[in-house]
């Protein structure tokens, strides 16, 4: 008996040794395992943090053929510092005020000037230049609820009128929409411009995939996004 007891003990000794060798070439730990989803980035394209920016200019054009009828610019443009500001670490203090933007066209034809005579005018070193190709905000049959569209062409210079983002020459194309949002109109244009400012801030910084997209993006034909 104590023969047969001694021989199962071995027995079972072998066999957990045998499934601890299979399992051991399958085993990960925890902390070299891959993140969790929640934790995954998007890498951002350019970090214009650490380029130390102190003043970056944002000028958005209209083309006369685009109707707006609220001012697109202006609510892009502050949109475009505040999202800078909360998600690329450049403080609103490093980009030019709309009304400051003013200023500037009231002195002289800045949509003859390259990106480098912007910077010297502005004393930036860097410019953003936002083209707006298309914009829409419509009140849905009389009821209060509006439906909106935007779409706009990113690009950035550095001072010497050098493209340092997107790295394709044709720019980053952005649109966004929604069907309905809200009672107020100009509830309605804030909340198109600052989801044009998302798509656009999230490119400076890492980002978590999570936060990355969001529900009003309509997926570009020449976005490289995700």
């Amino acid at each position: 008996m104590k023969r047969f007891h001694k021989i199962r003990f071995y027995a079972c000794l072998i066999y957990v040794s045998g499934c601890l060798m299979i399992t051991a070439g399958c085993y990960v730990p925890a902390s070299m395992s891959s993140p969790r989803e929640s934790e995954r980035k998007v890498l951002a394209e350019y970090k214009l943090a650490a380029a130390k920016p102190n003043k970056i200019l944002i000028l958005v054009n209209k083309p006369s053929y685009v109707p707006v009828n609220a001012d697109i610019a202006m609510y892009l443009t502050e949109a475009i510092r505040q999202n800078l500001d909360a998600k690329a670490d450049i403080p609103m203090q490093k980009t030019v005020p709309y009304r400051q933007v003013l200023e500037y066209r009231a002195e002289r034809n800045l949509a003859e000037m390259t990106p480098a005579q912007l910077a010297a005018a502005a004393g930036a070193d860097h410019v953003m230049l936002v083209d707006v190709e298309d914009y829409e905000m419509t009140n849905v049959a009389g009821m209060g609820f509006y439906r909106g569209s935007l779409t706009v062409r990113c690009f950035l210079f550095d001072s010497t009128g050098k493209q340092v983002w997107p790295a394709s020459n044709t720019g980053r194309q952005i649109s966004v929409g929604f069907d309905t949002e809200g009672d107020k109109f100009e509830a309605a244009v804030i909340k198109l411009s600052g989801a044009a400012a998302h798509c656009i801030a999230r490119s400076f910084k890492d980002t978590p995939k999570y936060k990355y997209g969001i529900f009003e993006e309509k997926k570009s034909i020449d976005s490289d996004a995700f």
